[in-house]
């Protein structure tokens, strides 16, 4: 297992959840400013998951050479036009991916722990922004293993 594999995996289940979102891996951080470089439709949830790295744990600490990965997966949708700038589908996107990562290891031979939720939390409001998208994220750790 490495970093990509795992990543792939976790593309794998959040694109088969209920609210079916467009999934696509993504690196570096995402903002409203980012937004205008996407081509985005407004009828869809979109994921943006990425994996930065993490530190490596002590020899001692760890089964083999491992990394406590960094994972974030990042939601973005179209705010409702009943609300000041909150995108229902995008919280409830987040919700489910939070809900499906929590006991997901992947690999169980390679992945020696759980997955540990870090926060989840919006990044910005789709009235705030003047991009008529609202996003949040929920981040991660896990510890993977590199050999």
């Amino acid at each position: 297992m490495n970093l990509l594999d795992h990543l792939e995996a976790c593309k794998t289940l959040i694109e088969q959840l209920p609210s079916k979102p467009e999934v696509e891996l993504y690196s570096g951080e995402l903002d409203s400013e980012s937004l205008k470089g996407l081509n985005l439709d407004g009828q869809k949830c979109y994921v943006f998951l990425g994996c930065p790295g993490g530190p490596i744990p002590p020899r001692k600490e760890r089964l083999k050479l491992e990394c406590d990965a960094i994972f974030g997966a990042c939601v973005v949708a179209r705010i409702d036009k009943d609300t000041k700038g909150i995108s229902r589908q995008a919280m409830n996107a987040v919700n489910e991916i939070t809900n499906a990562i929590d006991n997901f290891r992947g690999n169980s031979k390679t992945n020696s722990k759980l997955p540990e939720l870090q926060y989840m939390e919006e990044l910005f409001s789709g009235l705030k922004s003047k991009t008529s998208f609202s996003a949040w994220h929920v981040v991660w750790t896990q510890r993977i293993t590199l050999s």
